[in-house]
């Protein structure tokens, strides 16, 4: 019998709501504070398409209707359906110079179909549903009418379409320069004749322009302002063309710049289109202790990389978010690559009603809440969280690491390191999530990883996906469980695989017997530490190693009856770093298929600077993903003040040289890092 939902701080899922609800809301109270969904507040942007789509519904009888934006109805009596293209815009008109396109959004629920075609050649059907997205749409040179036609049961239809431009011509980009000791009334073009307040520059830019930071802190006080649509003297880059012809916004010398104040991208509402084609390189975002450090609230193809973001507000919020309640646009084919957040809000990183997103090489720090008077926990179930999938599909975490989360003397734990949510009561779906190469080390939060969902119908198997994961020293590793249902829950699939689980108190690998209707595949982990049990789980796991003192014993619901093993993988030498299992040790390529036991987060997943979909941008390359890019920046950043992990004062092992990030993960065990890592 699976008791361990009576016993784990781990509460009901739906506590969880609250978090989000209210990070999301910070910007609905911002954005009525400026006179709402209107003008960028001196930001201007040359995007291209500004109109209103205006979605056409056709009924089974074959009568159209306009809906002006409206939700469309069909005649005849039948059930009304809808059907929005939201990526790369939501506006009526594109222009790219890329051969093809991919278009994404959104269907009504009872929609069974999603169809494209193009006046210029060409159809085919959409992937999904009630949230779609096609694959590469060829275009020809000049304008391509492209229609999404979604239908139900009953063959109601309702059409949406975007007219999209394919120039083939050249396209030239300026570069501009801005410095806080610069002057709005220079002519930007030099390095000595910087602009100098945000708001001046991109409102005299076009889109695909470069805008290069100099030295400095740019802040309101300095007169800089931030990148916001909010503050004195601040505004909103404006959209690129497309994806190989961003707006660029970075740093002249990453490292040596940093912006006091949130970076917020992604002005427009709804139908008034997203911010797309930006990237975003270099910077150091703060938010001090008034504000979050860095949102993306409607945006696609966003590129954040090389940037650390922090705050410390204690906001019920994050430090770093994706998405908003505001409406169901969603964020989609975005990519945050070489990031680090770290600060004192209710979660460190957030992924909320957005999809397609790849999140690549983060480090991720809570330090916890000491008050929870502005809200970022308390005792009622408000957790704290390191990082977050929330009402999100088709998100793909890529070796992102969190380390020494703590909840804070104001705090609550109860979440983990790596948490999900879903409620029924949103309409924007979850599932197609996946953490790959993702290590939990030494968390305060109660779980390393926690799947934690309401019950739901899934739109697409599997719900989820783990694979090469560690979680070490917390006191749950692994935890899944389903909300809402009693014993009557919906099927949701979840993949593990190759996983390495100590746990200091809990269950070392638990998947809740309210999972019982799922349709899982766990094999090759690796369980150790104490606790309750090993393995508590309602599905039967396959080639397990559980050693450790458990007091209700090394298994729990389902056995283990293929590849079972008891062996301590630290005595006989399989495990003597987190990161890896040792070449000619017993557990070494003697899993299923030939696989190992455990999980080796050695090399990097994902082609660098590829987006969901893309070649390769998931997959395990050959590239050491060590020592990890940028570790000196982000030991200054983030041990600036904090002592604790790797900011610990201190030699590595061998005392040869000072704790960095990385010897900080492979030294964990205690054993010297290798040579050759360095």
């Amino acid at each position: 019998m699976d008791m361990e939902r009576l016993q784990s701080p781990v509460k009901h899922s739906s506590n969880l709501l609250h978090l989000s609800l209210t990070f999301v809301m910070l910007s609905s109270v911002l954005l009525s504070a400026c006179g709402g969904g209107g003008s960028k507040g001196g930001a201007s942007s040359t995007t291209t398409g500004t109109s209103t789509v205006s979605p056409t519904s056709t009924s089974s009888s074959g009568g159209t209707t306009s809906s002006g934006g409206t939700t469309p109805t069909s005649s005849g009596g039948t059930t009304s359906i809808s059907v929005a293209i939201t990526s790369p815009t939501s506006a009526s008109t594109l222009t790219t110079t890329s051969g093809t396109v991919t278009l994404g959004g959104t269907a009504s629920s009872g929609v069974t179909q999603v169809t494209w075609s193009n006046n210029r050649g060409g159809s085919g059907v959409a992937s999904g549903t009630t949230a779609w997205n096609t694959s590469g749409i060829a275009l020809q040179s000049g304008t391509n009418t492209i229609s999404v036609t979604a239908t139900n049961s009953s063959g109601t239809t309702a059409t949406d379409s975007v007219v999209v431009t394919y120039n083939t011509g050249t396209i030239t980009s300026a570069t501009y320069y801005i410095s806080p000791l610069g002057g709005d009334g220079n002519d930007g073009k030099t390095p000595t004749t910087p602009w100098k307040s945000f708001s001046y520059a991109f409102s005299h830019m076009a889109s695909g322009n470069e805008l290069i930071l100099l030295d400095g802190t740019y802040s309101e006080a300095a007169g800089t302002g931030y990148i916001s649509y909010v503050g004195t003297n601040s505004g909103q880059i404006p959209s690129g063309i497309d994806q190989t012809h961003p707006t660029y916004v970075h740093a002249l010398s990453p490292g040596n710049v940093k912006v006091m104040g949130a970076l917020f991208v992604g002005r427009s509402t709804g139908n008034g289109g997203k911010h797309s084609y930006i990237t975003v390189e270099g910077i150091t975002f703060d938010g001090g202790t008034t504000s979050n450090a860095g949102s993306l609230y409607n945006t696609g193809y966003v590129t954040i990389k090389n940037c650390g973001f922090h705050s410390e507000s204690q906001s019920a919020g994050s430090v770093l978010g994706i998405g908003t309640n505001d409406g169901d646009w969603g964020n989609s084919y975005d990519v945050l690559q070489d990031i680090w957040i770290w600060g004192k809000e209710r979660a460190s990183f957030i992924v909320y009603r957005s999809d397609h997103i790849v999140v690549r090489r983060a480090v991720t720090r809570q330090d916890g809440c000491d008050s929870y008077a502005n809200g970022c926990g308390n005792n009622s179930g408000n957790y704290i969280v390191g990082t977050t999938i929330y009402n999100s599909f088709d998100v793909s975490f890529q070796n992102v690491i969190a380390a020494d989360n703590i909840q804070g003397p104001g705090g609550y734990a109860g979440a983990g390191d790596f948490y999900t949510a879903w409620h029924n009561n949103y309409v924007y779906p979850w599932y197609g999530n996946e953490w790959l190469g993702t290590i939990s080390l030494n968390s305060g939060l109660s779980a390393g990883y926690g799947f934690d969902l309401d019950t739901m119908p899934a739109a697409q198997q599997p719900m989820a996906t783990y694979r090469d994961v560690v979680a070490w020293n917390g006191t749950f590793a692994f935890n899944a469980q389903e909300n809402g249902c009693g014993g009557a829950c919906d099927a949701q699939n979840l993949i593990v695989s190759n996983g390495t689980f100590m746990a200091s108190s809990g269950n070392g690998f638990r998947i809740g017997s309210d999972m019982a209707s799922g349709q899982h595949d766990i094999k090759n982990i690796v369980v150790l530490g104490s606790g309750t049990n090993g393995v508590n789980s309602v599905a039967q796991p396959s080639y397990v190693d559980v050693s450790g003192s458990w007091s209700q014993g090394a298994y729990n619901q389902a056995p283990c009856v293929i590849g079972c093993l008891t062996t301590d993988p630290q005595s006989n030498g399989s495990l003597k770093y987190i990161v890896r299992i040792e070449n000619g040790s017993p557990l070494k390529g003697t899993g299923y298929n030939g696989a190992d036991y455990g999980a080796n987060v050695v090399n990097r997943y994902g082609a660098d600077g590829s987006r969901y979909g893309e070649a390769n941008y998931n997959t395990l390359t050959s590239t050491p993903l060590w020592p990890w890019p940028n570790e000196s920046r982000i030991k200054a950043e983030m041990c600036a003040s904090a002592t604790r992990g790797f900011c610990a004062a201190g030699t590595r092992i061998d005392g040869t040289g000072p704790i960095t990030l990385t010897t900080y993960i492979w030294e964990a065990l205690r054993n010297p890092i290798p040579a050759g890592i360095y």
